[in-house]
């Protein structure tokens, strides 16, 4: 049985502080090996008025992100990175 996304975060909204690690962990894994990741450029979040446009955005690859994502939950299982 494959659940949606948003089920999947409702669901894990009901359940313990650690149910992400296991709906989570297979997702990042497969999304940390992928060969060709998505990546994308978005506001970073930055507001300054002296910055020109292209400054105001951040390169994100899924692979990175996913990869930073693996570390977190390592540490959350008590895994030293």
């Amino acid at each position: 049985m494959t659940m949606d996304h948003a089920s999947m975060i409702r669901d894990l909204a009901f359940r313990s502080e650690r149910a992400h690690l296991f709906y989570c962990y297979n997702l990042l894994l497969q999304l940390a090996s992928a060969s060709r990741p998505a990546t994308a450029w978005l506001p970073s979040g930055n507001s300054g008025d002296e910055q020109d446009d292209i400054s105001q955005f951040a390169y994100f690859s899924s692979k990175e992100l996913a990869t930073s994502c693996l570390q977190v939950l390592g540490e959350e299982m008590g895994i030293p990175a």
